[in-house]
């Protein structure tokens, strides 16, 4: 039994197709999975439940709130529930494609690990994609690789059910909970591998908490002071940063936090980056 804890607010017009996408998954017998579908609705205030209860499957439990807690303890109340050997995330505006299961589950069965994610690749709404790594390979992902890395991706993960029974979300974090778990999971001695494949489509809505600067400072904030002591090293603190500069939509703020990289350490790309939007911001003038 796989158990895909699915956390959602308000999103109607997607959450069809990533329960779909999740139903679909077949393994090398062209056999469905044995899968739990636990959908955890965050008080949503349209017709996404409507829709879900709509959807012919039989192994979907849902989980309505009362009020709004936040995605991961969501997705928490999503593990405390959950009865599979493995536990999976999909994001209700995310699309699993088709091989995902098959392709993650066959490292477990190779390999001694306790959590396995992958590649994927992110679409906006104005249809411009970008994968997350083309370079690296499949494999073992250590605790340094991963502070200055944002490999792991929540829709992504599969994960030895044990692990997060014991080892959930950080309740509170605004955002960046797939960066803090990866960092926690590798600094406990968890293994992690990461499947170089791209086995997730996300998508990036408009009001989506990937879009949210303010959220992603705040969430740097919250892991800096859980892991001082690695944050000491610039270059993890300059991965913070460049994560911060990224969820900004605002050219002066960006240039902000790419002066706070430079004053940190020198880096001839970020330096580059400044100067274009100078220029782009002078020719809007």
């Amino acid at each position: 039994m796989i158990s895909v804890i699915i956390p959602t607010y308000n999103r109607a017009s997607t959450i069809a197709r990533a329960i779909r996408s999740v139903i679909n998954q077949q393994d090398e017998l062209n056999e469905s999975y044995q899968i739990e579908i636990i959908i955890v609705d965050d008080c949503s205030s349209d017709n996404t439940l409507e829709i879900v209860k709509k959807i012919n499957f039989e192994n979907i439990k849902i989980i309505a709130l009362e009020k709004n807690v936040g995605a991961n303890s969501a997705r928490n109340i999503g593990i405390k529930v959950a009865t599979g050997k493995y536990i999976a995330f999909q994001d209700s505006d995310d699309e699993w494609l088709p091989k995902k299961l098959q392709t993650q589950l066959a490292i477990f069965d190779k390999t001694d690990s306790d959590v396995v994610f992958s590649n994927f690749i992110r679409k906006n709404d104005n249809q411009v994609e970008s994968t997350l790594t083309k370079n690296r390979k499949s494999g073992l992902v250590s605790f340094e690789e991963f502070s200055t890395n944002p490999l792991m991706s929540t829709q992504t993960i599969i994960a030895k059910s044990e692990v997060l029974k014991k080892n959930s979300f950080l309740n509170g974090l605004p955002r960046l909970q797939d960066w803090e778990l990866s960092l926690r999971l590798s600094n406990l001695g968890y293994k992690c591998f990461f499947v170089k494949d791209i086995l997730v489509n996300q998508y990036i809505q408009s009001n989506s908490i990937s879009n949210n600067e303010v959220a992603a400072e705040q969430a740097v904030e919250i892991i800096s002071q859980e892991f001082q002591k690695q944050f000491q090293n610039k270059n993890v603190r300059i991965h913070g940063y460049r994560l911060i500069a990224e969820s900004s939509s605002n050219k002066d703020k960006k240039i902000e936090i790419y002066k706070k990289i430079l004053k940190t350490k020198f880096n001839l790309k970020i330096f580059v980056k400044i100067q274009l939007f100078r220029i782009m911001n002078r020719g809007e003038k």
